[in-house]
């Protein structure tokens, strides 16, 4: 049979009261807060969405590889062909 006795335990449900009624006023004000902070220029202009243009012609620009300049990759490949070619 297990047996357990609390001692003080007028004092230690009052303290958890306490944090439950801590974590209650945080979950009610935590959100309004955001929300204010959301709104002004410190947040707002940070975290502020792009709506689409309707342009359907808006694209992004993407660097344009040019013919004579490989990558690195690539120019390991191509010295790899010329070396094995020599080979034939």
């Amino acid at each position: 049979m297990l047996l357990i006795v609390f001692t003080k335990w007028q004092e230690k449900l009052a303290y958890a009261l306490r944090i439950l009624l801590i974590l209650v006023f945080l979950s009610l004000l935590l959100p309004k807060a955001l929300h204010l902070l959301v709104g002004s220029e410190f947040l707002g202009s940070y975290n502020k969405e792009e709506n689409p243009s309707g342009n359907p012609t808006r694209v992004e620009h993407v660097e344009a590889e040019s013919k004579e300049e490989p990558g690195l990759l690539d120019g390991i490949v191509i010295e790899l062909q010329k070396f094995y070619r020599k080979d034939r």
